[in-house]
């Protein structure tokens, strides 16, 4: 799929196939602080953003140099559920911290995957849990681990 070429609206369906996808591109091949690292001796590591750019159709070695390849990412309908995804954890994380902070609205998947995922499983729950709730899956049913 290429929702970078095709722009059209992505069916649940398909939202959490590009989350499984992102997800599998991650699995062992993780990265901060870049879209895309190519020093990995195992090949291609990426970040969140980076996976889903990949999966999406986008070149995620341009999303620095061309920040309209990023606005246009943004605007996917896979990017904003994964957003969500995020902002609904880190609602709940400043709530448990008995915070009063807000998670930023529309924080972009990079700022929290280089910044607030502490490990590789953490980034790729997100994304599985994602699929599960763009498919409906009930909340008490939606983590794939504790």
């Amino acid at each position: 799929m290429s929702w970078r070429t095709d722009g059209h609206t992505l069916t649940p369906d398909e939202i959490a196939a590009s989350c499984e996808e992102a997800a599998a591109l991650i699995e062992g091949h993780w990265t901060k602080g870049a879209w895309v690292d190519d020093e990995p001796e195992d090949g291609l590591a990426y970040c969140m953003e980076g996976a889903l750019a990949a999966v999406l159709g986008f070149d995620p070695t341009l999303l620095s140099i061309k920040p309209t390849e990023r606005l246009l990412l943004q605007s996917c309908p896979a990017y904003r559920a994964v957003q969500k995804t995020i902002e609904q954890r880190m609602t709940a994380t400043f709530a448990a911290w008995n915070d009063e902070s807000e998670w930023p609205s529309g924080e972009s998947i990079a700022g929290w995957n280089d910044d607030y995922a502490e490990n590789e499983q953490q980034v790729v729950d997100v994304l599985h849990e994602t699929a599960k709730r763009v498919l409906g899956v009930p909340a008490d049913q939606m983590r794939s681990r504790p």
